[in-house]
């Protein structure tokens, strides 16, 4: 929960002014190669990326009726 998110393509928020009141992440999953063992981990999507977003003062408030949800891919 919070810290920064991460996009394959671009952050939709910044196309879309409805989309500005959702600045907190609330959760990321990403999709994971493992190199080593020459295998995904974690697959999301086609190799892609989930992000949920929430307004910073209704997470304050415990309030997760309004939350915003993407995925990209490459």
């Amino acid at each position: 929960m919070g810290g920064y998110p991460n996009f394959i393509q671009f952050d939709p928020r910044q196309d879309d002014e409805k989309f500005e009141k959702y600045d907190t992440l609330l959760f990321q999953l990403e999709s994971q190669f493992n190199k080593e063992a020459k295998k995904w981990d974690i697959i999301w999507g086609d190799a892609g990326v989930g992000n949920f977003f929430i307004n910073l003062e209704d997470l304050k408030n415990c309030k997760f009726d309004d939350i915003l949800y993407t995925w990209d891919c490459s």
